[in-house]
Parts: C-alpha cells; structure tokens; sequence
C-alpha cells in the first residue's frame, strides 16, 4: 500500500525527537508577550507666531492661490497627528 509510509511513526519523528516535543519547545521560547512597537516620529518644525502671521498675510495678499491653503491645512492636520502618536 502506497500511503502506508505517511502514517508510520517515522514521519513524526525529528532526528528522534517527536515533533510534539519540537513543537512545545518553539512555542516556550516565544512567549506570551506582545513586541512593543516605538512609532518613527519625525522632529516637528516649530514656527513663531510672527512667522505664522507673515504667511496669513502673504495667503490674504494671494487670494488666486488657492490650492496652498489647502496643503496648509493638511500639513496642519499631519502636524497634529504627529503630536498624538509621538509623545
């Protein structure tokens, strides 16, 4: 009968030692923890309150620059992102 040798003990065997024993080794060395994971957090630019009064100005003075305000408030919403997860 072919399918003979696949349910033989030998197939459960490792050099000897039962693959039930390997098994319970490898999952006592892994523990039961979880790895902590440090998020990369980039240095935030910090700007003054005179530098940010400047750009309102040069946006107001440039109304047909639209799009800008927009990377602006993503930039902004990023910011605050950063301030939450990076402590």
């Amino acid at each position: 009968m072919l399918l003979a040798p696949l349910y033989s003990c030998q197939n459960y065997l490792i050099k000897g030692t039962p693959l039930l024993v390997l098994y319970a080794t490898i999952l006592s060395m892994t523990g039961c923890t979880q790895p902590s994971f440090k998020p990369l957090c980039p240095p935030l630019v910090h700007y003054s309150p005179q530098e940010e009064k400047e750009v309102a100005t040069e946006l107001r003075a440039h109304p047909d620059m639209k799009k800008i305000s927009l990377f602006l408030m993503d930039y902004g919403a990023e910011r605050n992102e950063i301030r939450q997860n990076c402590p």
